[in-house]
């Protein structure tokens, strides 16, 4: 099964995978070969896949545990017909571009921004805020 995750800022990931595991806004899911076609909303969270070969990544800077290959993305939308996968997400973070200290003052920044929002009845700054602070929670719990 093919993946590709794509952001507007880049290509951050395609190969073949035996199993995607994302998150969706109601659970989380699995996606398989010959899954049934699906298309959902993800949310920001962790992107894991189990590559077919994990050699062809050696030379490459991802994360991996137990052959299970982790990414950090943003929100985004899913489609899936059994044999492709493609992910469009809004950013995304292979674990190795950020510091954690970067992180974490980025998510204090947000935070602060969301709250001026708040105070301001700004609905939809408080959205983007919300979607912004919770793709950088996910990268920081990558980084961790």
């Amino acid at each position: 099964m093919f993946i590709e995750v794509i952001s507007p800022d880049s290509k951050l990931f395609a190969g073949e995978v035996k199993q995607a595991t994302l998150q969706t806004y109601v659970w989380e899911i699995t996606i398989l070969p010959e899954h049934m076609p699906l298309v959902s909303i993800i949310k920001p969270w962790l992107l894991k896949v189990i590559p077919t070969n994990t050699d062809s990544y050696s030379d490459k800077t991802f994360i991996f545990t137990n052959e299970q290959l982790t990414i950090s993305i943003g929100n985004g939308i899913a489609y899936t017909d059994g044999s492709n996968i493609k992910l469009v997400v809004q950013s995304g973070n292979l674990g190795t571009e950020s510091s954690i200290e970067d992180l974490e003052k980025e998510l204090e920044k947000r935070n602060n921004i969301r709250e001026q929002a708040l105070e301001n009845n700004d609905t939809e700054a408080v959205e983007n805020a919300d979607l912004t602070i919770e793709a950088l929670k996910s990268h920081l719990s990558l980084q961790k």
